[in-house]
Formats: structure tokens, sequence, C-alpha cells
């Protein structure tokens, strides 16, 4: 005749005790899993004595659940589903909505880290409104490259070319010259027979001006005839 032995089953341990025996045994304590989750440190400990009727309602609880142990790194699912067993359709009465998750950002920043952060924002807001106003009242930049000033030659046109503000408006005698899009400019200017002033004036568009002159002598060369006409004298 066959023997049967009855054997008692121990009951599973309680969802909110599996969760501190999760938490403890990574080393994580209450303070640092508040501050990664965002939850208040005391809805972390009810929750961990499975004191339910001190949290927010049952959508919060089973937020704070996902929240732990996605935290912690386990799967929500098994222990949201022993959660639910256990507590039931008989959710707790729901406390005042107040803020259950603490305040993010920059609430649990030190104060002094807060001030530090604020102004370091202020010195660089000053910064760059300083570099705007040296911008706006200085007057352009204008260099030249050609030609040298005193330069005598033979040829009749000179290359006058340099470098000005992107925004400045230039003239060379007068006339406008058109830069490119880094503010190099390069023309062709011809010239008369003698001592040619050539003036270079870069304008920015709240009138402030920069201007350089340059003077070449253009000798015309030895040999070159020129033209002459020639009258008919008649009998």
């Amino acid at each position: 005749m066959t023997t049967f032995t009855s054997k008692q089953l121990e009951a599973p341990m309680a969802v909110c005790h599996r969760l501190k025996e999760a938490r403890t045994s990574r080393g994580v304590t209450l303070d640092v899993l508040a501050a990664k989750t965002r939850i208040a440190k005391k809805y972390l400990q009810a929750l961990e004595e499975c004191r339910y009727e001190a949290l927010p309602s049952g959508v919060y609880q089973k937020h704070f659940l996902k929240l732990y142990t996605k935290t912690l790194g386990i799967d929500a699912g098994e222990f949201v589903h022993q959660y639910e067993m256990e507590v039931g359709d008989q959710l707790p009465t729901p406390n005042a909505l107040t803020a259950a998750v603490e305040p993010r950002a920059m609430a649990n920043v030190p104060g002094i880290v807060k001030t530090l952060a604020l102004s370091v924002l202020s010195l660089a807001l000053l910064g760059y409104l300083g570099f705007q106003i040296t911008n706006i009242v200085r007057s352009p930049k204008l260099e030249l490259r050609s030609p040298a000033d005193g330069l005598i030659t033979t040829v009749a046109s000179i290359v006058v070319e340099g470098q000005s503000d992107k925004e400045a408006q230039l003239e060379i005698n007068g006339e406008q010259v058109v830069s490119d899009q880094g503010g190099a400019f390069r023309q062709l200017v011809d010239l008369q027979e003698g001592v040619n002033t050539i003036t270079i004036k870069a304008t920015k568009k709240h009138g402030r001006t920069t201007e350089l002159q340059r003077k070449v002598l253009f000798e015309v060369p030895q040999g070159t005839v020129e033209k002459v006409s020639i009258g008919v004298i008649g009998p």
C-alpha cells in the first residue's frame, strides 16, 4: 500500500518584502533610490512595508512599483501582477493627490549649486551682450594687401584688394565694391598719369566708418607715343 505524505507549502513572500529584498541585495539605499526615481522617500518606505494606505491612489502605486523595479533593473511585470493579486480591486482610498513625486530638476540641487549656475548664466549673458554692443559701436575692420602706399608703376591699372567685415559696405574712390561672404574684396582701378590717390572706405550699417588711402604714381613708359591730331594746311 502506497503511503502519501502531505507537505505544507510556504506562502510566497509579499511583494513589498520582495521589493525591499531586491533593493538591499543590490546595495541601493532608499536615499539613492528616491533620487533616481524622483519618488518621495516616505512613499518608498510605505511601499516596502505594505502600507498602501499611506500612498496615493492605486494608479500611483502601480506607477511607483514600475519605477522602483525599473530603476533596480528587474522585470516589473511579475511584481505588478503579484501586487494586483494581493491588493485586488479593493484599492486604498486616494489621499489628496498632492505631489507624490518630488520636484524635479533644480529642486534637489543644493542652493549653492543653483546660485553658481545662475551666476555663470548671468555672466555668459552679460558677455554676449557686451560682445554684441562692442561689435555695433566699433569701426569696421579694413585691411589692404595691395597696393603699397607710394607705389610707382608703369601699368595703367592696379588691383586693390584687402579684407573687411563681411557686413560692411565698401567703396573705392566713391564707387561701391562687392566683397565675398568672408569680407574679402578685389577691384581693378584705372590710373591717371601722375600721382593717383586711392581712397578705400568701409561703412557699417550703424554709420561707423574706416577709411584708408594709398598714393600710387603712374608713369607713362618712355617711348610711348601719344596720339596727335594732325591738321592739313590748305594752299
